[in-house]
């Protein structure tokens, strides 16, 4: 229940919680909160690293002193508050460091640092070292996990993949790039590809994927109970240029990757790099979604579903296609290009080069596009703005 517009019943649960030393609550509290702190300010300084380090500061210092927090009338504003002050605190920082830097150039501009120098530096990074490890050392298993978490992905608690702290490609803030079972996966497709059979690591690699998801880690088991006329249906990787694959093991290699890197946008190149799209020439693929004709059916008043053909306008499809409701069928006009399903051309595998590299390459006869010195992909034609040819 939300009391106005700076206090709210669950901000005051959570900082009770916090108060406790629930971690979870901590959690909350970034979710919430994280985003509008975040742009409130950069109404102050517009520097976007400056102002996560202080959102952060602001979260970590909440957590360290918990145990020391008062009642908070708001903790919006408390949130506001602090984050304003963590600012100022490091311009501050910013601007005392950046004098000093310029005082020690303008004293040493010509001095080299020394043995001994080198020496203390190296000690006192070797004394912090230790201090951390012992720190680690106290931690239990599961908050070490989530520290050494934190560390990687920038957020002080672990688990935050929110835009504003992924942005750019350098500060303060970590995100992954590259997932150690993406390359398990690499390593099993093209190894099982050029030997025909998988290898002792392809085997090892495998089954710890599965390990980590809690299934059974015997991928022959899923092999052997595989069906291909079946996963046909509903599956374009069980094609590979037109025809349906044969080879369980490959495909099971297939679908373990569909599975596994689900929704990180490697889907299309996939099915691209394995030509999985060519039996939609000629046998488009209409988008099924949940199956409306059925039990269903009576969720709803009479004359509320409404399909093509009966007059009015239609917000289903038909019942005598599909059981199933498919959204491109509802409108069956012309401007639906795609009522007859998403069909596929040859020359989509690669992209076209754009005609200007032809005119630019082209030299003296730059309006003679075939005497580019190089050539179209297979499929697209020289004209601007035209579709593929097959």
């Amino acid at each position: 229940m939300q009391k106005d517009g700076w206090e709210s019943d669950e901000d005051s649960v959570l900082w009770v919680e916090l108060k406790s030393g629930r971690q979870e609550a901590l959690e909350a509290l970034f979710k919430r909160h994280n985003l509008h702190l975040f742009n409130y300010g950069i109404n102050i300084v517009s520097d976007r690293e400056l102002v996560k380090d202080a959102v952060q500061k602001v979260f970590l210092t909440l957590w360290r002193r918990r145990g020391q927090l008062a009642e908070a009338r708001s903790v919006k504003a408390y949130l506001l508050s602090s984050v304003r002050r963590a600012i100022f605190e490091k311009m501050k920082r910013r601007k005392r460091r950046a004098k000093r830097n310029q005082t020690y150039l303008d004293e040493k501009s010509e001095f080299a640092f020394s043995i001994e120098d080198r020496l203390i530096q190296e000690e006192v990074s070797a004394e912090r070292t230790e201090k951390l490890k012992n720190a680690l050392r106290e931690l239990t298993p599961a908050r070490r996990r989530r520290c050494i978490y934190a560390f990687t992905t920038g957020s002080p608690t672990g688990m935050s993949y929110l835009s504003a702290e992924v942005e750019g490609n350098s500060g303060s803030i970590g995100s992954i790039v590259f997932r150690a079972v993406e390359a398990y996966l690499n390593y099993i497709e093209a190894s099982y590809l050029k030997e025909g059979s998988l290898n002792g690591k392809a085997d090892q690699y495998w089954r710890a994927i599965r390990e980590r998801a809690g299934i059974n880690p015997n991928y022959m088991v899923t092999v052997n109970a595989t069906d291909m006329q079946e996963e046909a249906e509903k599956d374009f990787a069980a094609y590979s240029a037109g025809e349906l694959l044969s080879d369980k093991v490959l495909y099971n290699i297939r679908r373990e990757r569909r599975s596994e890197l689900m929704a990180e946008g490697m889907r299309y190149f996939d099915l691209k790099r394995w030509r999985a799209l060519d039996q939609l020439k000629n046998d488009p693929h209409i988008v099924e979604g949940f199956k409306l004709w059925g039990p269903m059916q009576n969720w709803y008043d009479a004359g509320e579903l409404v399909e093509p053909g009966e007059g009015g306008t239609p917000n289903v499809s038909s019942s005598a296609e599909s059981d199933y409701l498919r959204p491109y069928r509802i409108n069956l006009s012309d401007g639906n290009h795609v009522r007859n399903g998403y069909s596929w051309a040859y020359a989509h595998y690669l992209d076209p080069i754009a005609v200007e590299h032809f005119s630019i390459t082209a030299g003296e006869e730059s309006s003679n596009l075939e005497s580019s010195i190089i050539y179209q992909n297979p499929g697209w034609p020289l004209q601007a703005n035209a579709g593929a040819e097959q």
